[in-house]
């Protein structure tokens, strides 16, 4: 619901009973029109205005319009949040692909272009690879390639 309709609906559901007092209409010294809860001085000439009619609408029904339109509005507060984490982790997996694609570049450029069959593993060491090993290593490099980089 709209601040604007909210407004509406609890000025009407208040409205009544700050008017019971009645409203005065007045023409003041300058021409202009005055409405007013307040009675205007005794010496100027005024008319008292019948209270309006109650809202077409009961207060269970503007409470439930309310509540509704609160429902909405958490809903949609929620369908953000959803988006964002969504958001998040989409980059994140772009980030994991970006990473991953380098891994598998410089892999292949090591196994390539370097004539040693040495390799460094992943806790640093160099170890001795066989000519078939380099190649298996090869094939899964390039699928890795092939896999997270774009090409």
């Amino acid at each position: 619901m709209s601040p604007r309709r909210l407004l509406l609906v609890i000025t009407s559901l208040l409205l009544p009973a700050t008017l019971q007092a009645g409203v005065y209409r007045w023409v003041d010294e300058n021409g202009v029109t005055v409405y007013s809860q307040v009675p205007p001085p005794a010496d100027i000439q005024r008319e008292q205005m019948p209270a309006p009619p109650p809202p077409p609408v009961t207060e269970k029904e503007a409470w439930k319009e309310v509540n509704q339109d609160w429902r909405k509005m958490r809903d949609r507060r929620d369908i953000i949040k959803e988006q964002a984490t969504a958001d998040s982790e989409s980059a994140a997996r772009t980030q994991d692909k970006k990473k991953n694609c380098e891994i598998a570049q410089r892999t292949i450029e090591e196994l390539e272009f370097s004539r040693r069959k040495l390799i460094k593993t992943a806790d640093g060491k160099l170890q001795r690879i066989s000519a078939e090993e380099r190649e298996e290593r090869l094939v899964k490099a390039r699928e890795m390639q092939s896999k997270y980089c774009e090409q």
